[in-house]
């Protein structure tokens, strides 16, 4: 027969096991609910791809945030292009942004250009952008 305290040891450690257990599925829960995302970057009046002629470079800003549950990398790649349809790339450039926990940061991503990449009549510059995460975890592209 069990006694009372060696009883009552076992559902303490249960119940601190539970609680644990729960904790966790609550947090995983958390960080799906914030996915990881991708999207252009505009300061002011500056729009999130802009061209420096004199330097012969583009340079996309864009900001990631989200949650991620394991430390990963996003790989984005930014394209510049000399017509606003986006059919004739001038210049690309891949970059690798390592990831952990809650994420908000802004990267810039400089391209080197071969070519008068096309601007709108806000001064932007044609780009566009793929992304993926080493993991094969989904990453939202807005």
């Amino acid at each position: 027969m069990i006694g009372g305290s060696v009883l009552w040891k076992i559902c303490l450690a249960t119940a601190v096991v539970a609680a644990g257990i729960a904790l966790y599925w609550v947090q995983r829960d958390d960080a799906a609910a914030k996915p990881l995302t991708v999207q252009w970057e505009s300061v002011g009046d500056t729009t999130a791809c802009v061209a420096d002629r004199d330097r012969g470079i583009v340079t996309a800003r864009l900001r990631i945030s989200g949650t991620v549950t394991e430390p990963d990398v996003v790989t984005v790649t930014v394209t510049a292009h000399a017509d606003e349809n986006t059919s004739q790339p001038i210049g690309s450039t891949r970059k690798d942004v390592s990831v952990s926990g809650d994420v908000d940061e802004v990267v810039l991503v400089p391209i080197a250009v071969d070519g008068e990449p096309h601007r709108g009549e806000d001064g932007g510059t044609a780009c566009s952008i793929t992304v993926s995460s080493r993991s094969g975890s989904p990453v939202l592209l807005r």
